[in-house]
């Protein structure tokens, strides 16, 4: 009926190499994108061990009404 195919000229070899160009190029990202990660990871750990450091010291004092360090009645 319809025959407006024509031969598709295929290069096996072409076809690999821009599939293991393909594939070096997603390696070197996922390499960079794990060290960002690995990065942050470091960051966040580091914000979170300042914060808990960062706490007053707990003085019962300042917690009881009156100041002498006993509890309210």
């Amino acid at each position: 009926m319809y025959n407006c195919t024509s031969p598709i000229g295929i290069d096996p070899r072409n076809i690999a190499q821009r599939i293991m160009e393909i594939r070096s190029h997603i390696a070197k990202e996922m390499a960079e994108d794990l060290s960002a990660i690995s990065e942050e990871n470091a960051r966040l750990m580091r914000e979170s061990l300042t914060a808990s450091l960062s706490f007053p010291a707990f003085s019962p004092e300042e917690d009881s009404p009156d100041g002498s360090g006993q509890p309210a009645p």
